[in-house]
């Protein structure tokens, strides 16, 4: 029975949300949802939020329709929507409703930061930018808006901008926690390490920070990236173990995240075993019918995360004939179409026909097409760099396809993953250790060498460490590989990456610097951390080319 005959819908309510706490959450959701029937418009909001509060989203989502059908024009329907769309990262119609809200509301701060939040998760950043100067100008809590203007300048690599927040908004918050996080942030960007581990025990010390939820919902992650941030400044420092130590517990705190849909990276490993159980060598007997014109074929960018792929994109980018993409899943939407429609993949690709394969190959192109910013008849690279493993569901597509594939020494690569805090999916999940990471990395290249032997791949190697030497040479060959003329501009990459609105990667501080060398061969400053995985990365330590460099 849920509910006595002398039960009020409040004591309902209160009930499910006690339940809610309890971790009875189907009890919980049945006690709300019973809760707001035939209620009134604020009672409705409630019982909605607190289904959001349990993750019922499609119930939550029911009970706000029936509350805009009572006041049609309230913004506070308009703002749960768009919170709850948020949650969901659906985040066009986070925008919509967000928008609304602030149509309807226009002097109430916090819904313009909360639209700025979603703006910055679609990399709209200048509209992020107008919409947290109005929240400033409508009254919002300043260090929140602050906080998040230096996020973004930092990001997308505005220092000049970073400097004018961090400033201002120090002088009105002095002992902000987030604040002092970016500014820890900018002195490591100015190679002063020993300034930003003086704002890193600020944050760390903040009295906002022991109080977790009163203020931000992101204050329990701020000990992980203070923990990222003090492993990068004690290794510029040459305290190597202390900044493993760092990352070690950055990694730690990061599998501790509560996530709607946690990753798992036995996933991950599952998805190579299965590749790897294919056999490919009449793979490309059939495919789809080749692009009338082959020169708009795409050019897939893969490799290993941390190998260099992001300094690559912003060389070919800067090609007047070529547009790199920041990393799209593109090719994830097919094989979770495969997966779900075709029996499965990888082995539902095998049975399909060549309508079958042109389908897909269309339904690829279309959205690559609607990525498209360049005028006129542009090739497109598609990088991502573990697309690596999709090489056969690419020469099914694309018979013509031709591959980048960057490389780094296995150490380096392996822990340079360990050292980044990358947002977690099933494959990212394998970095939060370096026997993971590793481990990841031979199942990966052991599935390479595979398609290697077993498919007629075009395929060009270009090693992170030679660009590092030579970036001219190694940029001729790559242009030369995809058969176009050689333009002087590709070798200013670093104006590429200025340009740029936001690069999607932990790379993003990087590619605006001139070519440096001292990432070159960090791995040797943590070898006895590494040395009980050396065996595992032995042999593709020969395999490409770093035997003579240990």
């Amino acid at each position: 029975m849920i509910q006595s005959s002398d039960e009020t819908p409040a004591a309902l309510l209160n009930r499910g949300i006690e339940m809610g706490e309890k971790g009875e959450l189907d009890k919980a959701a049945e006690l709300m949802t019973a809760a707001a029937k035939d209620q009134n418009y604020d009672f409705l909001i409630r019982a909605g939020a607190a289904l959001e509060g349990i993750k019922r989203f499609g119930k939550a989502q029911k009970i706000y329709s029936r509350a805009m059908k009572l006041k049609p024009g309230n913004f506070l329907t308009y703002s749960r929507l768009g919170a709850l769309f948020a949650e969901l990262e659906d985040f066009p119609l986070a925008v919509k409703n967000l928008e609304k809200a602030v149509e309807l509301n226009p002097g109430e701060g916090d819904l313009y930061y909360n639209l700025a939040l979603v703006y910055q998760s679609l990399s709209e950043n200048d509209k992020a930018i107008k919409a947290l100067e109005a929240a400033l100008e409508k009254g919002a809590r300043a260090f929140t808006v602050y906080g998040t203007l230096a996020r973004i300048y930092e990001q997308s690599n505005q220092i000049g901008k970073l400097e004018e927040v961090l400033e201002a908004g120090l002088k009105e918050c002095p002992d902000d926690p987030f604040l002092n996080f970016n500014s820890a942030v900018l002195e490591r960007r100015r190679d002063n390490p020993e300034k930003a581990l003086q704002r890193l025990e600020a944050c760390l010390n903040s009295a906002t920070l022991k109080k977790p939820g009163e203020e931000f919902q992101e204050l329990e992650d701020m000990e992980l990236l203070a923990s990222f941030e003090l492993g990068r400044n004690y290794d510029k420092l040459g305290e190597y173990d202390k900044a493993f130590g760092h990352f070690a517990k950055a990694n730690r705190l990061a599998a501790k995240i509560p996530s709607r849909n946690p990753p798992r990276k036995e996933q991950a490993l599952a998805n190579i075993t299965g590749l790897r159980q294919l056999d490919y060598t009449n793979w490309q007997n059939l495919t789809a019918d080749p692009l009338e014109n082959s020169n708009l074929t795409p050019v897939f960018l893969v490799g290993f995360p941390r190998s260099g792929t992001t300094l690559l994109h912003q060389i070919l980018d800067g090609h007047s004939n070529l547009e790199a993409l920041e990393e799209q899943p593109l090719l994830a939407a097919l094989t979770e179409y495969i997966s779900t429609q075709k029996g499965g993949f990888p082995a539902g690709l095998k049975d399909l026909d060549k309508a079958g394969l042109n389908q897909l190959r269309d339904s690829y192109m279309k959205g690559l097409n609607n990525l498209q910013t360049k005028p006129g008849k542009i090739r497109m690279v598609d990088k991502l760099p573990m697309n690596i493993i999709k090489a056969p569901l690419i020469v099914k597509l694309f018979p013509e396809a031709k591959f980048i594939l960057a490389l780094r020494h296995p150490c380096d690569c392996t822990l340079s993953c360990f050292m980044q805090n990358f947002d977690l999916n099933h494959a990212m999940m394998n970095f939060l250790s370096l026997e993971d990471a590793t481990h990841y990395y031979r199942e990966t290249f052991s599935l390479w060498l595979k398609y290697r032997r077993e498919m007629d791949l075009d395929v060009h190697m270009v090693r992170y460490e030679d660009v590092v030497e030579n970036l001219e040479r190694e940029a001729r060959a790559v242009i030369s590989f995809l058969g176009m003329e050689w333009q002087d501009q590709v070798l200013d990459y670093r104006q590429q990456a200025r340009e740029k609105k936001r690069i999607n990667t932990p790379s993003y501080h990087q590619v605006i610097k001139p070519i440096y060398q001292h990432a070159r061969g960090r791995w040797q400053r943590y070898q006895k951390h590494l040395d009980p995985f050396l065996e595992r990365l032995a042999p593709y330590i020969e395999e490409f080319g770093y035997g003579d460099q240990d």
